[in-house]
């Protein structure tokens, strides 16, 4: 009983710490600025809503719509028929799904965006897509402040659904539409020509401006201004209907508040499979081998698992620049699991490993390991010098009913399994002779913010042969950096 209670002592000191770090975050309240992201001819900009500085985000160029999330800290954007996702400062992008117009929830969990001329919500990785209206001219979703509707375009009217999908309410003739940070006012352009505010049940219609050409109005968070596209440029408005100020050149613009403090973000770099070992195991055929993720980021990567029901809910709190972190839901799933050599709680697909065919990178088959206790037991990622290891619990072992655990990977350190560890293979027994490549994956489900997320996939090329109908493996190529070999 000592011994165990040593143990729990360990694994929940982090999470005190923790604690008393959130609570000294929330006493100042972190510092943020309104900034709007305006799309212009060369990509999407960050522009300061007080004097209209402006910074060109990188990696955006061909842009033609952008969206802020809620947490000012990433964005999506449409190119080209697909929607993109970024950190604000431009790294970190990568593709969510195919669509146009994102919106994100106000929670941050979800995206809308329109998809053949239907609105279709999907989880914020761009995952589970389901259309939640019919079309088929459907277009500009805007969530409600509380989350439950979301207010959009059809036939030149403005309309209104549930969030979940059903009947279809319309209220009034226009387009461009965005709810008010209280709910109490839908802001829209009016088919007369101009920038109108209505009531959500169409009463109340209040002509803000008879500008010809102005649209794309955007609350300010506090409600106080009303940002208008007009004749491709950005103004502000008061509230009756007076410019406030001119904010430089665009052609649609969203507005969030954003921290100022910089995040330190983790970044996964996911290591080439190598010491490959075919074993027969319960009468089947498994290739094993050693997968190794690096974390070479800004900070740590930092899970903490919150008890829901019987398993637990991740969240990923990021340091920031100046001492302190921000908590981020959403981030997977955590279950107790029960082994012979090894109980406790494991985040569920950190990694994922996958055979595909060489010659048209067909799935043929995926491992089925139980997860992964994320902990600074290796300090030799590549290229970074680790530092003092922080992460020293054993993912709550023996305490299949704890409320929380905290688990993660330093940046220098390393997250390293051998072969066969746990479920770590793939099945061979009906492999056919030929060319395959292993693929090893970091982050499978883009449900961890990190700084890159160009290096989570790494692989290697092999030969398959089955001498006396054994499987036997060569391997022809490694290839760090990249699925492709």
């Amino acid at each position: 009983m000592a011994r165990r209670a040593r143990f729990l002592t360990a694994a929940l000191l982090p999470v005190a710490l923790a604690a008393l770090a959130v609570a000294a975050l929330g006493a100042e309240g972190p510092r943020t600025r309104v900034v709007l992201l305006v799309v212009r001819d060369d990509g999407a900009w960050r522009v300061r809503a007080d004097d209209g500085r402006a910074q060109r985000i990188p990696g955006t160029r061909g842009a033609v719509a952008a969206a802020w999330a809620p947490n000012g800290r990433e964005l999506a954007f449409e190119r080209d028929g697909t929607i993109f996702g970024a950190n604000r400062d431009g790294t970190g992008v990568r593709v969510l799904l195919a669509g146009a117009e994102p919106a994100w929830s106000p929670d941050g969990r979800s995206i809308a965006v329109v998809r053949a001329g239907r609105i279709v919500v999907a989880r914020r990785n761009g995952r589970s897509p389901r259309a939640v209206t019919t079309g088929p001219s459907d277009g500009r979703p805007a969530w409600s402040p509380d989350g439950r509707r979301i207010a959009f375009v059809r036939d030149g009217a403005i309309s209104v659904v549930a969030a979940s999908g059903g009947a279809v309410t319309t209220l009034a003739r226009g387009t461009d539409p965005d709810w008010s940070p209280d709910g109490g006012r839908i802001a829209f352009a009016h088919e007369a020509g101009g920038v109108a505010t209505m009531a959500p049940d169409a009463t109340d219609v209040r002509l803000l401006t008879v500008h010809s050409g102005a649209g794309a109005p955007v609350w300010l968070p506090d409600g106080s201004e009303l940002v208008v596209v007009h004749s491709e440029n950005i103004v502000a408005y008061a509230p009756d209907g007076t410019v406030s100020r001119p904010l430089g050149p665009g052609r649609r613009v969203d507005v969030a508040r954003v921290p100022l403090a910089a995040e330190l973000l983790p970044d996964l770099d996911q290591r080439a499979p190598r010491g490959l070992v075919v074993s027969r195991i319960a009468g089947r055929y498994k290739l094993g081998f050693e997968s190794a993720v690096d974390s070479v980021g800004l900070g740590p990567l930092w899970i903490r698992g919150l008890r829901t029901g019987a398993g637990m809910q991740a969240r990923q709190l990021v340091r920031v620049a100046g001492g302190g972190f921000e908590a981020h839901r959403d981030a997977g799933t955590l279950r107790y699991t029960w082994s012979s050599s090894h109980s406790h709680w494991h985040l569920l697909r950190f990694a994922r490993y996958e055979l595909r065919r060489a010659s048209d990178s067909s799935l043929l088959g995926t491992d089925r390991k139980t997860g992964f206790c994320l902990a600074d037991h290796y300090g030799t990622a590549r290229g970074v010098r680790p530092g003092r290891p922080t992460f020293l619990g054993n993912c709550a072992a023996g305490a299949p009913g704890a409320r929380t655990v905290e688990q993660g990977s330093s940046v220098g350190f390393t997250d390293r399994y051998p072969a066969h560890f746990h479920g770590q293979n793939v099945d061979l027994t009906r492999a056919r002779p030929g060319i395959y490549v292993l693929v090893n994956r970091a982050n499978p489900d883009g449900l961890l913010r990190e700084r890159r997320y160009d290096n989570n996939a790494a692989a290697i090329r092999l030969r398959l042969t089955r001498p006396g109908g054994v499987p036997h493996v060569q391997v022809l190529r490694s290839c760090e950096g990249t699925e492709r070999c």
